[in-house]
């Protein structure tokens, strides 16, 4: 409550500004309904609020009742709310719920000369011309009408302060739908006798109750309809991505400048395509895409000149404002893609074709993908026999820091990561080693599956990998000594070329052997996705960019031989891009069939 002031004090020296008047503001307490018509006639304007028995339900409860605790519990009280009918003299009609909020608002009563309507030129003393008698009926003025009053009278206009809005109720849900049910012979004795309040209209109330009675079975639908609460935005305007040309005629054509299926055009080819392409799309413009799009396509066209053939991590990582879809959208001007093969989803300049030279082999791409239950494991640290979690080393801090996450350098791996490699981007020393092999290349190019190199050479580095990153996720250091001994293996694997020792090689080398072997030895691709030659699996293509990964079922995984993570055999959607791989565990290394290792015992497989 504001209290009165004396007048200010008036400074000799120098005058100050003046001051406001100040108002005592009463201690009434005063409840808003913001109606949401406008209101010409306040007797309608009452009844639709449901009058005095509906509103005085307001008055007697505050906003926030129900969340006062009554002996401990809550609910207890009711909270206050109004309704209002759009259709007040129908009593069927059904009402909009308001929502109460607490406010600190003042009430003030502002009185004002009343309008005449009679008019004179401003300036002069020339009598008042007497107003129309349309004008001089008008009831309720308007706000600029108020405004213009108070500025012309400003010596003539008081106001006075009424009480303090503690509480105000709004109406921000939308009107339900609802059936018309004035005709129905249920609905009509309902608001013609039992709606009107009186004793002697409710005895007239009759329903019949016979059997098979006629209109029995008819019933309105159920009061609510609609599902949401929440008010529509009706602002309507025109749709920024729909344009308007016109086509030859002269007819006004709409057309959608925005959808999202149709603004990736990019030309997904199959590997064994006879040329690639060396230029975009001819009905691709630019203007048609986002500032975003647009800025991103010089800064990926330079990225393009120094690494022709990019995956959308790399992208991602050079360009830090590159979103997935924007990529995706600016690449299309720039490059290609293979829909499968061994550079599948890889960005690769127009003009550019891969399988043209050896040296494009380091820009093939291997997926380490793990699934389900067995990669929440691998995320977790193991524990020792004494239950202590062994920590990382020391080097994996300061390669998250230094190293990009796309770089693998084997001492770290970032578990939110893509899990999409490129060749290049293998810097640990064991798997370069293996990668920069002379005897690595093949002499022919396989474009379904391996690329330039060999199978084993995939093979060993996809198992050593695969095994280093799942002791990292688990925080345990890497067996260097197991990888060793996978030197012997050749680059290129053929049957029986796979030897096991099994006095010289321990169980979890023996299923880092058996899962080279298993993942070297199972594709032979025949094109177009047909049945291999050996183990009878067909392949599948998805799209670029998509989720869909092309998938090989080979023979071994129907007899069971494929190894599982942690142990368990792996189904056929569990497989990776490159192939069956044999998904391995035991710290790093699966756990391989018994067949397997039996076989392990006679030295060859």
């Amino acid at each position: 409550m504001a209290t009165e002031q004396g007048p200010p004090q008036e400074n000799s020296a120098r005058p100050g500004p003046s001051t406001a008047l100040v108002h005592s503001v009463p201690q009434a307490s005063i409840v808003s309904i913001e109606h949401p018509c406008i209101v010409h006639d306040f007797d309608n304007g009452f009844k639709s609020l449901g009058g005095e028995p509906k509103l005085k339900h307001v008055l007697e409860h505050r906003v926030g009742d129900s969340l006062t605790k009554v002996n401990g519990k809550l609910n207890v009280l009711p909270e206050p709310v109004a309704g209002v009918s759009l259709r007040p003299n129908d009593s069927l009609a059904k009402k909009l719920i308001s929502k109460g909020a607490i406010t600190k608002n003042a009430l003030v009563k502002a009185t004002v000369p009343r309008w005449t309507g009679r008019k004179r030129k401003r300036g002069s003393d020339e009598p008042f011309q007497p107003a129309s008698s349309s004008k001089s009926s008008k009831k309720l003025s308007e706000a600029p009408d108020l405004l213009r009053r108070v500025r012309d009278n400003e010596s003539a206009y008081t106001i006075e302060p009424v009480g303090m809005i503690e509480q105000t109720h709004r109406f921000r849900s939308q009107p339900d739908y609802q059936m018309y049910g004035g005709d129905h012979p249920i609905m009509a004795g309902l608001r013609d006798h039992v709606l009107k309040g009186r004793y002697e209209e409710l005895k007239k109330f009759r329903v019949d109750l016979r059997p098979r009675a006629r209109d029995a079975s008819a019933f309105p639908f159920p009061p609510t309809i609609l599902q949401s609460q929440q008010p529509y935005r009706y602002e309507y305007q025109q749709a920024p991505n729909v344009v308007f040309t016109r086509d030859e005629h002269g007819n006004a054509v709409a057309e959608n400048t925005n959808p999202g299926h149709s603004k990736r055009q990019t030309q997904a080819v199959q590997p064994d395509v006879a040329e690639v392409p060396s230029v975009p799309p001819p009905n691709l413009d630019a203007s048609r895409f986002t500032d975003m799009v647009n800025d991103a396509i010089p800064k990926l066209r330079e990225l393009l000149e120094k690494r022709p053939l990019v995956t959308r991590r790399v992208a991602q990582s050079a360009i830090p404002t590159l979103t997935p879809p924007t990529f995706f959208e600016a690449g299309q001007f720039l490059g290609y893609m293979f829909v499968a093969g061994p550079w599948r989803d890889v960005l690769i300049k127009y003009g550019v074709d891969p399988r043209s030279d050896p040296k494009y082999r380091f820009y093939q791409t291997m997926m380490i993908y793990f699934r389900g239950k067995s990669a929440q494991k691998l995320g977790k640290p193991q524990t020792d026999a004494a239950g202590n979690t062994p920590q990382p080393p020391t080097s994996d801090v300061s390669a998250a820091t230094t190293s990009p996450a796309y770089i693998f350098d084997g001492t770290y791996i970032d578990p939110s990561a893509s899990n999409l490699w490129q060749l290049c981007d293998i810097t640990d020393s064991n798997l370069y080693a293996i990668l920069h092999s002379p005897s690595a290349i093949r002499p022919t190019c396989d474009v379904w599956q391996w690329g330039w190199l060999h199978n084993g050479t995939m093979s060993k580095v996809r198992m050593i990998m695969r095994d280093k990153i799942h002791h990292l996720l688990a925080g345990n250091p890497p067996p260097e000594e197991d990888y060793q001994q996978l030197a012997d293996i050749p680059d290129e694997v053929t049957e029986g070329s796979v030897i096991f020792d099994k006095e010289k090689h321990s169980r979890a080398v023996a299923e880092l052997r058996t899962a080279v072997r298993t993942h070297a030895k199972g594709y032979k691709l025949y094109k177009g996705g047909r049945k291999r030659e050996e183990g009878g699996g067909e392949v599948r293509s998805g799209t670029p960019g998509g989720r869909d990964e092309p998938h090989v079922a080979s023979g071994h995984e129907e007899d069971g031989e494929a190894d599982g993570v942690d142990g368990r055999e792996m189904e056929a959607s569990e497989m990776v891009r490159d192939g069956p791989i044999a998904e391995l565990d035991n710290s790093g290394a699966g756990a391989a069939q018994s067949s397997d290792i039996a076989e392990a015992g006679d030295g060859e497989s």
